[in-house]
């Protein structure tokens, strides 16, 4: 049976006989941790729009291949594919190659099916033209899709349901 208590001022659920758990603390940290992983993916998602306005340079695919990368795990070999997509512009006269495709600078997209890195050659095939976004301040910086990734937006809905789920559990539990 399942009875409210008061215990020293927290709010406290009795659970099966003698199990008492602080809903007052469970609430607060989950608020914590929903507040914290909100505004992290806030903060991305400022950052990473500033890449819609950058300039822009016309590029060419030089590769687009698909490596496979064995990642073990404790029920064995598990393999993960990454596109590998190399494109080239120029700025100010200089040739400049890179491998970014979206605007999360350094983090490359590791697909679970070959099938996804697969669709992402297909959207670059070797010797399409593309259109580069490119860090006004550094030119090697660079993406083909700008703006801010899906991801992102997943991050903030996660912070939002924690916060809450922490607001239920701390007023009404």
């Amino acid at each position: 049976m399942d009875r409210r208590l008061r215990n020293g001022g927290l709010r406290t659920r009795h659970l099966a006989g003698n199990n008492i758990m602080d809903t007052t603390a469970i609430g607060q940290n989950s608020i914590y941790i929903g507040s914290v992983i909100f505004l992290i993916s806030l903060f991305l998602g400022c950052w990473l729009s500033r890449s819609n306005n950058w300039p822009t340079a016309d590029g060419f695919i030089e590769s687009s291949e698909i490596i496979k990368k064995e990642n073990q795990t404790g029920e064995g070999n598990r393999f993960e594919y990454q596109a590998i997509i190399k494109y080239n512009y120029k700025v100010s006269g200089t040739k400049i190659v890179s491998d970014q495709i979206d605007s999360m600078m350094g983090w490359k997209q590791l697909h679970g099916s070959k099938r996804l890195a697969q669709k992402s050659c297909r959207e670059f095939p070797v010797g399409k033209r593309v259109l580069v976004y490119y860090d006004p301040n550094d030119p090697y910086r660079a993406c083909l899709k700008p703006g801010v990734p899906p991801f992102v937006f997943a991050l903030m809905f996660v912070g939002t349901s924690g916060i809450g789920i922490g607001v239920y559990i701390f007023f009404f539990l």
